[in-house]
């Protein structure tokens, strides 16, 4: 216990803070790993190095505090002791309000690389563990289908961001404008893509994806789908205001670079700052939770991503709705308070191209509405039967 300690292990049963991350890797993991096992072989305090193995292998980073600091009192005994805000606070509960008051104090750790609010700190992030170049989780990939030879200005300019890395795929394919930019070569790719539909194409884009990450050795913090019209703008946004936003973007920064200062700072297991769905009201919120997020631009955090994609394409010879409407059920059935729509942007390309070329009659939401029954109610959508069956009891009961 003394050698785990050392590198910041749990000890004694001490409290944890986890942030949403690291909760989607852990929660199956929890009772009978780290809970009912550990128990019944080990007696419970060797059920903290069980969890601490279990974070190794997980690649999930610690952040130590200190050496242990016992309060048998609560929170509020904490705040008294000078403030020991570096120590790894081991607690004994009395009452529910303790609770909410540990979520205020850990608020107050601003030094935790997962609570930074400025994706400028990555710079500072690259140790091992960290989110920084020679972390696991590094950079946003943003991956565009497209139905032109050349990406639109929107691309190239995107490709030149920071922390951006960007893999353009068309069904017209062509080199001859892409060798004349001046984009460093570890930032840009391009595919061609093949397939009959939209959503076999994004499958190709994530498999490229995939091959990129093996040649750098790390994952990407967020893989982002978008559509070659997926580009936006500010909307009721700028670094004098945003709503009810608790983070304003920097003097002079882009729309997208904004985004990217979301994502690292809440860290949404899905997220789209693109609002077709939803009527221009409350132009003060511009945060919401929906289960009905845009595929014109789709987040997709490192930890939950492989939950989503690639897309399913069962249901896309019938319908170029259903792939988006399966993603939407998922997150209806285990990611209800972690999709976020952000509604700071504005779409600047009037529609979408991901029906080009396809036959009209796909356009149909048939397999993502509930089915009429001869009594008058309804029963599952097609997409809902084709799922429920697919998912753990407690998730398909959500549908």
């Amino acid at each position: 216990g003394h050698k785990a300690l050392n590198y910041g292990a749990l000890v004694n049963g001490n409290g944890i803070i986890c942030s949403h991350a690291a909760i989607r890797l852990l929660y199956r993991h929890f009772i009978h790993s780290l809970v009912y096992e550990a128990f019944n072989r080990w007696f419970m305090v060797c059920g903290d190095l069980v969890f601490n193995r279990c974070l190794d292998d997980l690649g999930i980073e610690r952040v130590d505090l200190g050496e242990p600091f016992f309060a048998d009192t609560g929170p509020d005994d904490w705040f008294k002791q000078d403030r020991q805000l570096n120590k790894n606070v081991g607690f004994h509960t009395k009452q529910v309000s303790d609770f909410y008051k540990l979520e205020d104090l850990a608020k107050q750790f601003t030094d935790i690389p997962a609570t930074r609010n400025s994706y400028s700190n990555l710079r500072e992030l690259g140790k091992p563990g960290g989110k920084g170049r020679n972390g696991p989780h590094y950079g946003f990939a943003w991956m565009i289908n497209g139905v032109t030879k050349e990406p639109p200005e929107w691309v190239w300019a995107l490709a030149l961001e920071e922390h951006a890395f960007v893999i353009w795929g068309s069904w017209e394919c062509s080199m001859d404008g892409i060798m004349a930019r001046q984009i460093p070569q570890n930032k840009f790719r391009q595919v061609c893509l093949d397939g009959p539909n939209w959503a076999e194409g994004r499958k190709h884009l994530y498999e490229s994806l995939k091959r990129w990450e093996a040649d750098r050795g790390n994952m990407f913090f967020y893989a982002i789908h978008a559509d070659q019209n997926g580009n936006f703008d500010f909307q009721n946004c700028s670094a004098l205001g945003c709503g009810d936003a608790a983070i304003k973007p920097r003097e002079g920064s882009s729309a997208v670079s904004y985004f990217h200062q979301l994502l690292l700072a809440e860290e949404p297991a899905v997220a789209s700052p693109i609002k077709d769905a939803f009527p221009e009201c409350q132009p003060s919120k511009m945060k919401v939770f929906s289960s009905i997020l845009d595929d014109k631009v789709k987040a997709y955090h490192w930890s939950a991503r492989d939950m989503f994609l690639p897309y399913l394409t069962d249901f896309s010879v019938s319908s170029f709705f259903a792939p988006g409407c399966l993603q939407n059920e998922l997150i209806e059935a285990s990611f209800v308070g972690f999709a976020v729509q952000y509604r700071m942007f504005r779409r600047l390309a009037p529609k979408s191209v991901i029906a080009h070329g396809f036959p009209s009659k796909i356009g149909n939401l048939i397999p993502c509405q509930p089915r009429r029954l001869p009594d008058r109610s309804f029963a599952d959508s097609p997409v809902v039967s084709w799922l429920r069956p697919r998912l753990r009891r407690c998730a398909s009961e959500r549908l």
